[in-house]
């Protein structure tokens, strides 16, 4: 599949916050109520987080790519594919262009981190074929109310073989 990718820009992220996922992804639906605090933080080209739009040959906003550096340098890459194009085994190809081109564009050679919702089994198996290893269990909250958490799966890849 072709991909283009661009800075994400405020009508790509309006659509991505348009993205509804059904259960049990639901926890992924964006929050009416963050809107402004999420598009804030997509938008602000000084906080050290990056955000891509990926549209496909249809010129569909296909997914999104995030990045950002962690205080020892690891890039964390955060990723998602519309609700329409989950489960039909595109998730593999998706996840070397998000690497490949985060590699790329920061001239980046080590690990890559990557946090995963716990219940996200289909992305966890992904990421595990590709490499990635856990190593370890938090609990966060998703915007909604800080005082409910989630379980994430925090995953790494060593070195820069992505395929």
């Amino acid at each position: 599949m072709e991909y283009k990718i661009y800075r994400m820009n405020k009508k790509d992220a309006l659509e991505f916050f348009s993205w509804h996922y059904e259960e049990p992804y639901t926890f992924y639906n964006a929050k009416a109520e963050n809107f402004n605090r999420d598009l804030d933080e997509i938008l602000n080209e000084n906080n050290g987080i990056f955000y891509f739009s990926v549209f496909n040959e249809n010129n569909e906003l296909f997914g999104i790519f995030e990045y950002e550096f962690e205080t020892d340098g690891e890039m964390k890459i955060g990723l998602g594919l519309a609700p329409e194009y989950t489960g039909q085994r595109l998730g593999y190809e998706f996840i070397t262009r998000c690497l490949s081109f985060g590699r790329k564009l920061f001239n980046y050679h080590g690990s890559i981190i990557l946090d995963v919702y716990e219940e996200n089994e289909r992305a966890i198996h992904v990421y595990e074929k590709m490499g990635f290893i856990r190593y370890d269990r938090v609990l966060r909250a998703n915007g909604e109310d800080d005082n409910i958490k989630y379980p994430f799966i925090c995953m790494r890849k060593s070195g820069e073989n992505d395929s």
